[in-house]
């Protein structure tokens, strides 16, 4: 399910005026910065002055699963991609950025915080920012700047917590154009983002406002699953993707173009970053969230103004992190930047021997162990089952770890890791007020996000390991999510038999089984997942196969196995209730939904409250 088949554009079709743009674009680059050869760069202390912003708008833009590689401005010579070009045509380029996490969720709350995910508990999608997190939003707003936030994707949904600051937090779903209707309840194409913004940029003008705004905008398109409308052209045929990001350089042009129409470019401070790239099986993966390579932690950069920044630059020299993006931005705007971020402004002085933290916990997801390292401008450690260390200026492609050839080197990045780790607040993840629901987790996987009990011990397998399955898995949610539902139960079968104790492939083929009027083949699944892996999840996904079948006395039992392995397990006290409330046994059904919403409300959500009521009515 990756790109393939790329091919050279037909030459025997006229050349249209934007990839006549890309061409100079990139020949200009080629000509400044060597021919695509690696360059020394420039010190960003020389072209960033500090207060050189100060009241200028912010117009923050990130591309969503969006490698580097694929831009023209960093060197892919196929690319489409003349708005962001242009950006870092004036503008400073980053050629050696990172995000600290491959996930949307909190590779966004890095960038909008200055912090790590163990400083925010947002370590996973699903998982909320906290209230006590301050973000750049809140320190503009504070200022006297005009707020606003224009998203494409669930995952990035109000509930979890970025709007904090925001004014204005658009995100809603858009019915158009998407040939998956399961895709719709996640996210909403390019096109309609930019609508949202113009009109807001249009009623601000209207309303004749002064204020200096923040707008962020974020185009989901280049995320799997690549259906944009100009994947039916000829010059993208094989190349989805490159289809993907080259509509969204469209929208965002339509964006920019309003921008030059109100005369708001010279005053307007440009960022544009990516949350993180995809995988292509580089190394085996084929999306992204479960490795640490550069495939998936490689992100662009660019920040652009033609009054601050007259001609392109790039830093060469250096690793910089979406983590130093809040701090650069209040230096480049006179802000005092709060003291305990652990980004820093680009203006800092070289320091060849810094490391960005780097982590994925996305593996527990997939009953494999957390990822967890530093990356530096030369090197890689990655802490696994089986450690890796990577020379990245003699291996870019990280096809040879050299973790036996060079111990010491890689025992003093472990060391160093430890420390940081040690020293950084550790946020649980999952303390949150905002419960996932079995709704938040449907819209997730619809985009790709594979759901399961997350795992965890001291002995679970090594990602690198179980990369095949996981991918597999991944494939199933794209074929359920597309109606192809008996190539999903064939491919997911396999899956589950090519697992020990992972839940997500069974809970995956009673839910596909459901769907095609054969629940009863389900639920034997789950009973023998059940007997094999014996877990408190495992008897209560087993419990509601039973309670779809209507075998109501072996769903009591299921649970009460469930609840003696977790006391505390509300769900499993509201389906008792739910089979009383099926049995006439109202009384019975109150205590369970009562007692679920006692000892675990903040995971069961508000839809225990509609149960209550509804049984106390029956009660009296």
């Amino acid at each position: 399910m990756t790109e393939t088949g790329e091919q050279k554009s037909n030459a025997s079709r006229p050349m249209r005026p934007v990839i006549l743009v890309v061409i100079i674009v990139v020949v200009v680059f080629g000509v400044i910065f060597g021919n695509g050869k690696r360059s020394t760069g420039i010190d960003p202390a020389a072209v960033l002055s500090p207060g050189s912003a100060k009241g200028f708008n912010l117009l923050f833009v990130t591309f969503d699963t969006t490698r580097p590689d694929r831009l023209g401005c960093y060197g892919y010579n196929k690319a489409n991609t003349p708005t962001v070009d242009a950006l870092a045509a004036n503008g400073v380029l980053c050629e050696d950025a990172v995000t600290s996490v491959p996930l949307t969720m909190p590779s966004h709350s890095v960038m909008m915080t200055g912090k790590y995910p163990p400083e925010l508990g947002v370590r996973d999608n699903g998982q909320p920012l906290r209230e006590d997190q301050y973000t750049l939003a809140e320190i503009l707003s504070t200022n006297g700047y005009a707020t606003a936030a224009f998203v494409a994707a669930f995952v990035l949904d109000q509930r979890w917590g970025l709007n904090q600051g925001f004014k204005t937090y658009d995100f809603h779903i858009d019915n158009e154009g998407r040939a998956n209707p399961d895709s719709l309840t996640s996210e909403r194409r390019g096109d309609a983002v930019t609508d949202s913004a113009l009109a807001w940029l249009s009623e601000r003008k209207q309303k004749g406002s002064t204020d200096p705004f923040f707008m962020w905008v974020h185009y989901f398109d280049p995320h799997h699953p690549y259906d944009a409308p100009f994947a039916v052209l000829d010059e993208y045929k094989g190349r989805p993707y490159d289809a993907e990001i080259a509509f969204a350089d469209t929208q965002l042009a339509r964006l920019l173009k309003e921008i030059d129409a109100q005369g708001l470019r010279d005053s307007t401070l440009i960022v544009f970053t990516t949350d993180h790239g995809e995988g292509f099986y580089h190394n085996g993966e084929a999306y992204h969230g479960i490795f640490l390579y550069e495939s998936t932690l490689h992100s662009a950069l660019i920040l652009s103004n033609p009054v601050l920044f007259d001609k392109p630059s790039r830093v060469a020299d250096r690793v910089v992190g979406t983590v130093d993006i809040m701090p650069t931005v209040l230096d480049l705007m006179g802000i005092t930047a709060p003291g305990d971020l652990s980004g820093r402004s680009l203006r800092s002085p070289l320091d060849p021997d810094r490391a960005i933290y780097i982590e994925t916990e996305f593996p527990l997801m997939n009953a494999c162990a957390a990822l967890y390292g530093l990356r530096r401008h030369e090197d890689k450690f990655i802490l696994a089952p089986t450690s890796e260390y990577y020379d990245l200026n003699a291996d870019p492609a990280e096809s040879h770890s050299l973790i036996k050839d060079k111990p010491l080197v890689a025992e003093q990045l472990e060391e160093q890791l430890a420390a940081l780790r040690a020293a950084m607040p550790n946020i649980a993840g999952h303390s949150t007020a905002t419960p996932v629901t079995q709704s938040d987790m449907a819209k997730l996987s619809a985009i790709g996000y594979v759901s399961g009990e997350a795992a965890s011990g001291d002995d679970l397998p090594d990602p690198k390991d179980q990369i095949k399955v996981i991918n597999k898995m991944t494939d199933v949610l794209h074929l359920q999510h597309s109606g192809r539902l008996e190539e999903a139960l064939e491919l997911v079968r396999q899956v589950a038999a090519e697992s020990e104790c992972w839940d997500a492939p069974v809970c995956t083929e009673a839910g596909i089984c459901l769907a095609l009027g054969r629940s009863a083949e389900g639920t034997q699944a789950l009973g023998a997942f059940a007997e094999k892996c014996s877990s408190a999840k495992s008897h209560f996904d087993y419990a509601k196969g039973l309670f779809a079948d209507k075998r109501y006395d072996e769903c009591l039992h299921e649970i009460a196995t469930a609840i003696q392995g977790d006391k505390d397990y509300g769900a499993a006290y509201m389906l008792r209730g739910d089979v009383y409330m099926e049995q006439k046994r109202y009384h019975d059904a109150l205590d369970a939904y009562l007692k679920a919403k006692d000892v675990d409300e903040d995971r069961i959500g508000a839809d225990i409250d509609v149960k209550i009521n509804k049984a106390r009515q029956l009660v009296n």
